[in-house]
C-alpha cells in the first residue's frame, strides 16, 4: 500500500509539472508557477530530461515563448539545489 502511495503522488506531481508546462508555453505562467516549475525541475532530474527533450523537440505553430526563454528556464532548472 505504501508503494501505491508513492506512486500515485509521483503520478500527481508529473501532471502538475506538464499542466506548469503547458502555462509556461503558452506565456500565461505567472512568475511564482515559472519558479515552481524551475525548482520541480531542478529537483527532479528525470523530469528535467524529459522536459528538455519536449521543449526542444516541441515545433510550436504559434510560439508564446522563444527559444532564449525556454533556455534560461532549463539553465535555471539545472542550476536549482535542493533546499
Amino acid at each position: 500500500m505504501e508503494r501505491f502511495a508513492w506512486t500515485s503522488q509521483n503520478c500527481i506531481m508529473e501532471e502538475h509539472v506538464w499542466f506548469l508546462v503547458e502555462l509556461f508555453l503558452s506565456g500565461k505562467a505567472t512568475e511564482a508557477e515559472a519558479d515552481e516549475l524551475v525548482y520541480m525541475l531542478g529537483t527532479h532530474p528525470d523530469l528535467l530530461d524529459v522536459v528538455r527533450e519536449f521543449l526542444n523537440e516541441y515545433n510550436d505553430p504559434d510560439p508564446q515563448v522563444t527559444s532564449s526563454q525556454k533556455q534560461a528556464l532549463l539553465n535555471r532548472a539545472e542550476n536549482t539545489t535542493d533546499i
